[in-house]
């Protein structure tokens, strides 16, 4: 389908007003009645993927869709990652995940200077993270084609099956993330050391 956002000129994070201004700026650029010459069958072309991208981005929905299936970095930094390192490359991490995020305000891991009770609340935010990720783009059946309702029924199910696994691993993945950053979080660690100097 290539880059929708590309074809409207925003970012993936975009919000639905900035969805709508760039779609009216690259109206009054590539609507064919715009062009200030006779439109060929590439600007007429070009115009109703500029539609298609309108269509999709400002439905929720289709958006949820189509920003599940672009690529995306599930990489995980490693549990043992020098201290210096943690703050970069876990902000860096956390902040491509919140892309799924259900519930808003997100909290920012923070840095050296975060109080405790921040880092806390950031792990208890991390701990129930809701994400509206979904994995329809390996289903293996499209159940507009169903001939009836029982079929279509058996589609659906054989869909949720498939769909079921990645939502397990996707769970897996953030559990795993989350575990790795807070035991190799300096606060964390120096929290723990104050509390064992203290017994």
């Amino acid at each position: 389908m290539g880059d929708l956002y590309g074809l409207l000129g925003v970012e993936v994070l975009a919000t639905e007003a900035q969805i709508k201004t760039a779609f009216r700026k690259t109206s009054l650029k590539y609507h064919p009645d715009k062009l200030k010459r006779e439109p060929t069958e590439d600007d007429k072309a070009h115009w109703l993927l500029v539609q298609k991208a309108y269509d999709t981005l400002s439905d929720d929905g289709k958006r949820k869709k189509y920003d599940s299936s672009l690529p995306f970095d599930e990489r995980i930094p490693k549990k043992d990652i020098d201290p210096r390192d943690f703050y970069e490359e876990y902000s860096k991490c956390f902040t491509l995940n919140t892309k799924f995020a259900v519930n808003k305000p997100i909290p920012d891991l923070g840095d050296e200077n975060t109080p405790i009770e921040e880092v806390h609340k950031f792990y208890k935010y991390w701990d129930s993270f809701k994400s509206w990720r979904e994995f329809s783009q390996y289903c293996e059946y499209d159940t507009e084609e169903a001939q009836d309702r029982y079929e279509k029924r058996y589609m659906e199910k054989e869909n949720k099956k498939v769909t079921k696994e990645y939502e397990v691993a996707e769970r897996k993945r953030i559990f795993k993330l989350v575990n790795n950053a807070y035991n190799s979080d300096p606060r964390i660690q120096k929290e723990l050391a104050e509390e064992e100097a203290a017994l």
